[in-house]
């Protein structure tokens, strides 16, 4: 789907009809299906991600908030709240449970949480890999904690017994005594396999839970009416064309740069063409909707399917920083929330104003989509793959003092990792299911034992952190000056490789980068001719740009050098 003149979303005016908060709905370019899905599916599958996303986008009510690209970010939320919800559940029943045995029989406790520390002991040593500890290092901190760690646990059921024993205390020496006689090292070890499988009941029972979650329907409900207030919000917002960001890039959830280019030019009439003399009159709106018609075309109907790229989407995008006073346009005070949506005489307005603190950007993006492949009659050979990667042009031209500016920014966002794309292979198969969730209990029982109570301790510290925020985002928004509404980072971002998963895929992205730069510049060309601005310049320049090559007219006789790092040097001859 190419979208021509912005996001297909409806606007309330609210400001005389030039900015507005877009009405609610699903993502412009995204659904249940493909991005959305996987994102989905990184809720249930990783705590971290889950808590990201929600305290990014829901942690303050005022923040701005990335539109979307290709996924339904109010799902996407949707699926984050309820499995956070069912990771603080399965902590608290892991707790309970620690309580409960505890108070039942201490030493079988003890000893299944021993039988927990054996089972930590490969998530230690994969978690230390990842962090790049040498190999060695690893394997002694393993063996310390495998060894030490039952020891300690045995120490703690020991130690109050032999206390116990040592006291002054009558009645108290009987009891211990009488609790040494009526030990019994198989009913203690048989006590203990029972809390440790009833442990890893309750893991595989939250997991399979999880793993058992729809993520085609409309999500779960928010569980607030708050959240549900935040979350209709959200489905505008992702819809808009404005972008407050915090921080240092323009370009939140984009990815990387990893190519930019500028060119200045003199706007002078071409005298060979019949150009009259001074500056040559040009309206950048006109031309920045020529260059997105050019753009349009490279996905027009009129090419066969197979030349068409595929996942070609176009929109305006007004870009500001987030930390304003009060009182700025793209804020609406009453709500005191960040507007999501710039209309038309908005959008022109600002491209006609470049010195402004808001800028406008033609994002040219071509998404994860590709082409089916087809024989000579039609049928299908490889069917259409979802790539995954992002790549994202953004265009600014700007005409100040009789002059052109053309600036071209390109971004590759990486495709989401392949972990979270677990839930492909589960399908609707019991069997499946039941494995993957056991699997995952194996991997994940002995962690989820020994961090419930700590995890449970966190979860309240961060309930009440995120109270307090609140509360301070409040009282600094109303006694400050300044307030920063802009948006830090994008959900799909924080579940993405922050580069292509494959050789390919990069060379994929060098390929759209260069079709889509090549025809920008065609298109800024084709418009100066029309309206007899002499190009010389700007085509000698772009070439050397887009093919790091030098044109030479007429004839060379000294020394020529071009390209990063090249030298020439004259030499005269006898």
């Amino acid at each position: 789907m190419t979208t021509i003149y912005g996001p297909p979303a409806q606007a309330r005016p609210v400001h005389d009809r030039f900015f507005a908060h877009a009405e609610p709905g699903r993502g412009a370019d995204g659904g249940p299906g493909g991005v959305t899905r996987d994102l989905c599916a990184a809720a249930y599958l990783d705590e971290g991600f889950a808590a990201a996303a929600t305290d990014e986008v829901l942690g303050d009510r005022r923040r701005a908030v990335v539109p979307a690209i290709g996924y339904d970010l109010v799902l996407v939320l949707r699926h984050c709240l309820r499995a956070r919800r069912l990771w603080l559940a399965r902590d608290a029943s892991l707790v309970l449970l620690l309580v409960v045995a505890y108070a039942a029989h201490r030493q079988a406790t003890l000893t299944a949480l021993t039988f927990a520390v054996y089972a930590a002991t490969p998530a230690l040593v994969r978690a230390l890999r990842r962090r790049g500890t040498a190999v060695r290092h690893v394997i002694v901190a393993a063996a310390a904690f495998v060894f030490l760690a039952p020891m300690a646990l045995s120490l703690a059921g020991i130690l109050p017994l032999l206390a116990a024993l040592g006291s002054d205390d009558p009645e108290r020496q009987y009891a211990a005594f009488a609790e040494l006689a009526a030990a019994d090292p198989k009913a203690a070890l048989a006590a203990a396999v029972v809390i440790a499988v009833a442990l890893f009941a309750v893991c595989a029972a939250f997991r399979a839970t999880m793993l058992a979650t729809r993520l085609d329907a409309d999500g779960p409900r928010a569980g607030s009416p708050a959240a549900e207030h935040r979350l209709a919000v959200v489905g505008g917002a992702q819809n808009g064309n404005v972008v407050l960001h915090s921080g240092y890039s323009p370009f939140p959830g984009a990815g990387p740069v990893v190519r930019a280019w500028s060119i200045a030019l003199e706007l002078r009439a071409d005298l060979d063409a019949g150009g009259g003399a001074g500056p040559v009159p040009i309206d950048p709106v006109q031309l920045n909707r020529h260059v997105k018609r050019r753009l349009a075309a490279l996905q027009s109907p009129a090419l066969p399917e197979r030349e068409r790229v595929a996942g070609l989407a176009l929109r305006d995008q007004i870009v500001a920083s987030g930390t304003r006073w009060h009182g700025y346009a793209l804020v609406d005070q009453q709500r005191q929330l960040p507007y999501s949506l710039a209309g038309p005489h908005a959008v022109e307005a600002v491209i006609r104003h470049p010195q402004a603190g808001a800028r406008h950007f033609l994002r040219a993006t071509v998404g994860a989509d590709s082409a089916p492949v087809r024989g000579a009659h039609g049928e299908t050979l490889l069917a259409a793959e979802d790539q995954g990667k992002v790549l994202s042009s953004f265009v600014h031209i700007a005409v100040e003092g009789g002059m052109l500016y053309v600036e071209s920014v390109t971004t590759v966002l990486g495709p989401v990792r392949a972990r979270f794309r677990a839930f492909e292979r589960y399908g609707d198969s019991p069997g499946a299911l039941a494995a993957a969730a056991l699997g995952a209990a194996i991997r994940d029982a002995g962690p989820a034992v020994l961090l419930a109570p700590w995890r449970l301790a966190r979860a309240g510290a961060g309930a009440v952190r995120a109270w307090r925020r609140a509360d301070r985002a409040d009282r600094e928004h109303d006694r400050e000056p300044l307030y920063d509404y802009g948006a830090r980072a994008d959900v799909r971002q924080l579940a993405s490789r922050p580069e292509p998963a494959s050789y390919v895929q990069a060379l994929d992205a060098e390929k759209y980068a260069k079709l889509l730069e090549r025809r920008i510049s065609e298109a800024v060309v084709g418009f100066l001719r029309e309206h007899r601005v002499d190009t010389a310049e700007y085509e000698t320049r772009i070439n050397h740009i887009h093919n790091e090559s030098v044109t030479i007219h007429g004839d060379n006789h000294g020394a020529v050098a071009a390209g990063t790092g090249a030298r020439a040097a004259a030499k005269e001859r006898s």
